[in-house]
């Protein structure tokens, strides 16, 4: 091969190599306007031998369906599950997942409140009880604010509000439950 075509082919390809790591987005755009529970068996296959290792398994035989947890969201909150989480429901008799919050690993009793604050400017969404659609979507619009180290999050729920999601180690653990389960329906 001749010396200038080489270096001409090297060139070229590592211009196309920094330009495709330039162009990169920083993380996983969802798809909100598609999100539907149905999986694909290659979406399945996929979660099931990769990325269900990472997560606590509860077989809810009564109603057929699987609740996976991931496992660090208790090492993300010292010891205990406290606050909301996201816990992925799996129904593999339909191939059906949905996305659901909890409070201290038990479904919501009450309608939530969370509000996302970014100094002075803040945006709010209302979990009701069931309604695992209204989950979904809101899942993906805070999915978005998981990586901006500067918000803040804040719970109202029972009466009660508090700070949640204050450490880098629970927005990630966060961040990994929703890219699993936007990934296992095929929304990113």
């Amino acid at each position: 091969m001749h010396p200038k075509l080489k270096t001409a082919f090297v060139l070229t390809l590592a211009g196309l190599v920094f330009l495709a790591w330039a162009t990169a987005p920083d993380h996983p755009k969802v798809n909100s306007e598609s999100i539907e529970a149905g999986v694909l068996e290659s979406d399945e296959l996929y979660f099931k031998n990769l990325r269900k290792a990472y997560y606590q398994v509860e077989l809810r035989e009564d109603a057929g369906f699987e609740m996976l947890r991931h496992k660090d969201r208790w090492r993300a909150s010292d010891g205990m599950a406290s606050g909301p989480f996201f816990t992925i429901v799996s129904n593999p008799r339909f191939d059906e997942a949905y996305v659901m919050l909890e409070w201290e690993d038990e479904p919501l009793r009450d309608s939530l409140f969370i509000e996302v604050q970014n100094g002075v400017e803040k945006i709010k969404f209302t979990f009701e009880v069931g309604g695992v659609a209204a989950h979904a979507s809101i899942a993906a619009s805070l999915f978005e604010n998981f990586y901006d180290q500067e918000l803040k999050f804040y719970a109202v729920y029972q009466g009660k509000r508090e700070e949640i999601w204050k450490t880098e180690w629970q927005r990630k653990v966060l961040r990994t439950a929703l890219k699993d389960y936007f990934r296992l329906v095929g929304t990113i």
